[in-house]
C-alpha cells in the first residue's frame, strides 16, 4: 500500500527556487510578499508547522535562478492560499481530511496561479523541479492497529486514499485494489474455473464503472453523505481548478501526434499489468517516429536516384548503423521507463508476493521453507514429463508446416508456365494467397493446443504459466509466420535467380 505524503512533507509541494529551497526562506524585497506571509503564519499557524516554518526566523537564503514573474506568481500562490483557508476556518475536520485539503489547496493554487503568468517562468515545487509531475509516497505492506478504547484503526491516517465514487467517499484501496481483494477471496473458496469447465459457470468478470469511465460532477455534495465529508467537498469545489472529473473514456484522447496516455487513470482502473503494456506501446511509438521519417526519406532517395551510386550507398550504411545504435537506446530507456513505472506503482516486489493460480493442483505436504502444513506440491518431475511433450508435439507441428511450406513453392514451381496469362504469372500470388491462409489457420490450431500442453504442465504462478506459454506460441509463430521471409532473404536467389529489370 502507498503512504500518504504527510504532514511534514507539506514542504515538498511549496514553490521553490533552483537550490530547491522554498521561497518563503529566501530573500525578498516585495513588501506584499512578506506581508501576506506573516498573515498567513499568524492566522493559519497549524498548516505552517507543516511546513517547517519557524516564526521570526533571521537567516534568509539568497534565491538562485529566480525572475521578477516568480515573484509575482507567489503572490499570486500566496494570495489563493490564503482564500482556500479562509475556506476551512470553524470548520471540525479529521487530521486525514485537512491534510488532504492542504496537499489540493497547494497544487492547484500553484497551477491558477501559473495561468495568470508566463509560460517561461513558472513556479514548480521540490517534485516538479526533480522532474516529477506529483508527490510519489512510498510502498509498504499493509498494516491495521484496532485501538480498543476507541474501535478505530491508529494506522488509518498513514496510507493514501483515493476516491472511489461520486458522492466523494476516499479509501485507502482503489476500485481495482479492491476488485483483485475479492477476486483472489472468491478463488481461495470457489473452484470458478473448474465450475466453468463443467458449464455450471458461463463466465466471471467484474462490472465497468461508469463514473470511473465517463465522469461525472467531481464534487457532488449527496444527502447520503456525512456533515465531514461534504464540508471538505464544498471546499475542494471552490479551490479546484477542474470541478468535474472527466473520466478515462475522456482522458483517453490519443492522436498521431500525441501518443502520451493516461497511464495512472489506466492503471487505478485496469491494473498495473495493463497499464504497463500501454506504457510500452506509448514509448515505442514515440520513439520510433524517428528512424520512421528517416526511413521514409531514405526510401525516397532510393527510388530517385540509382542504387550504385555513392551517395545511395553512403546513406544505407549510415542508416544501417543508425539502426543498430537506435535499438541498443530503445531497449535501455524502455528499462528505465519500465524501472521508473514499477518504483512509482510499487511493483518492485511483484513476483515475489504473487500467489497460486487457482487452476493450480497438487498434494499437500509440509513445506520445507515456510514451514506450512498445508503447502500445495506438483514435482518437477512431472511437469518436466509433460514439458518434453510439448515440445516434442511443437517440432512435429513445426516441421508439418515447413513441409507444407515446401510443397507450396514446389507447386508454384510447377504452374509457373501453366498460369501465365496476357503476360502476368499468376502463380505468384495464388501461392501466396494459399500460404496467407495457411498460416492464419496453423496460428489457430496451435494456438489451442499451446494452452491444453500449458494447462497440463501446471504452473504453480500466473507469470510461469504466462512465460511458458510465451515461449511456445512464439516458437512456432516464428517460423510459421515469418518463413517466407527468410525463403526470400536466403534462398530464393540461389533457387529462382534475380530479377533483371
Amino acid at each position: 500500500m502507498q503512504l500518504e505524503i504527510g504532514m511534514t512533507d507539506l514542504s515538498s509541494l511549496e514553490p521553490c527556487d533552483d537550490s530547491l529551497r522554498p521561497l518563503r526562506v529566501l530573500e525578498c524585497y516585495d513588501p506584499d510578499v512578506n506581508k501576506m506571509l506573516d498573515e498567513l503564519h499568524n492566522y493559519h499557524q497549524e498548516m505552517f508547522e507543516g511546513l517547517k516554518f519557524v516564526g521570526g526566523q533571521t537567516t534568509k537564503y539568497k534565491p538562485n535562478g529566480l525572475k521578477p514573474d516568480h515573484w509575482h506568481a507567489y503572490r499570486l500562490f500566496l494570495a489563493q492560499i490564503k482564500n482556500g483557508l479562509k475556506l476551512i476556518e470553524g470548520m471540525v475536520l479529521p487530521e486525514n481530511f485537512r491534510m488532504f485539503f492542504y496537499h489540493k489547496l497547494i497544487r492547484n493554487s500553484m497551477k491558477n496561479a501559473n495561468r495568470s503568468v508566463s509560460e517561461k517562468y513558472p513556479i514548480q515545487n521540490l517534485w516538479q523541479k526533480l522532474k516529477l509531475n506529483k508527490a510519489q509516497g512510498a510502498y509498504t505492506d499493509f498494516v491495521k492497529k484496532v485501538d480498543p478504547s476507541t474501535g478505530e484503526d491508529s494506522f488509518k491516517k498513514l496510507w493514501k486514499t483515493h476516491r472511489v465514487n461520486e458522492k466523494g467517499k476516499r479509501s485507502a484501496f482503489r476500485n481495482t485494489d479492491r476488485l483483485k481483494l475479492i477476486l483472489s477471496m472468491l478463488y481461495r473458496n470457489v473452484a470458478l474455473h473448474e465450475l466453468q469447465s463443467r458449464g455450471l459457470v458461463f463466465c466471471h468478470f467484474p462490472l465497468h464503472n461508469h463514473w470511473e469511465l465517463y465522469g461525472k460532477p467531481r464534487f457532488p455534495v449527496d444527502e447520503e453523505t456525512n456533515t465531514e465529508v461534504t464540508n471538505l467537498l464544498e471546499a475542494l469545489d471552490q479551490v479546484s481548478e477542474d470541478k468535474h472529473y472527466k473520466g478515462l473514456v475522456n482522458e483517453w484522447c490519443n492522436t498521431f501526434v500525441d501518443t502520451n496516455l493516461p497511464l495512472n487513470r489506466i492503471r487505478n482502473y485496469f491494473g498495473e499489468k495493463i497499464a504497463m503494456y500501454f506504457a510500452f506501446v506509448s514509448f515505442m511509438a514515440n520513439f520510433i517516429m524517428v528512424p520512421a521519417i528517416i526511413g521514409v526519406g531514405l526510401f525516397v532517395v532510393q527510388l530517385v536516384f540509382d542504387s550504385d551510386k555513392p551517395l545511395v550507398k553512403f546513406l544505407n550504411a549510415g542508416f544501417c548503423l543508425m539502426m543498430a545504435v537506435w535499438g541498443t537506446c530503445y531497449l535501455e530507456f524502455w528499462r528505465r521507463k519500465e524501472r521508473c513505472l514499477a518504483i512509482k506503482w510499487g511493483q518492485t516486489d511483484f513476483k515475489e508476493e504473487e500467489i497460486n493460480r487457482p487452476q493450480f493442483k497438487g498434494e499437500k505436504r509440509r513445506s520445507p521453507v515456510t514451514d506450512d502444513l498445508d503447502e500445495i506440491h506438483f514435482p518437477n518431475s512431472v511437469r518436466r514429463k509433460f514439458f518434453l511433450i510439448g515440445f516434442m508435439v511443437s517440432v512435429v507441428l513445426i516441421c508439418f508446416v515447413i513441409s507444407i511450406v515446401s510443397l507450396l513453392y514446389f507447386l508454384k514451381w510447377q504452374l509457373t508456365d501453366k498460369m501465365t496469362l496476357w503476360g502476368v504469372d499468376w502463380a505468384g500470388p495464388t501461392v501466396s494467397l494459399i500460404n496467407a491462409i495457411q498460416i492464419q489457420i496453423f496460428n489457430f490450431i496451435y494456438g489451442k493446443i499451446a494452452v491444453k500442453l500449458n494447462n497440463l504442465e501446471n504452473h504453480k504462478t500466473q507469470s510461469e504459466y504466462e512465460n511458458s506459454l510465451i515461449i511456445k506460441t512464439y516458437l512456432f509463430q516464428f517460423v510459421n509466420s515469418f518463413n517466407s521471409l527468410f525463403y526470400i532473404a536466403f534462398l530464393k536467389t540461389n533457387v529462382e535467380g534475380c530479377i533483371v529489370w
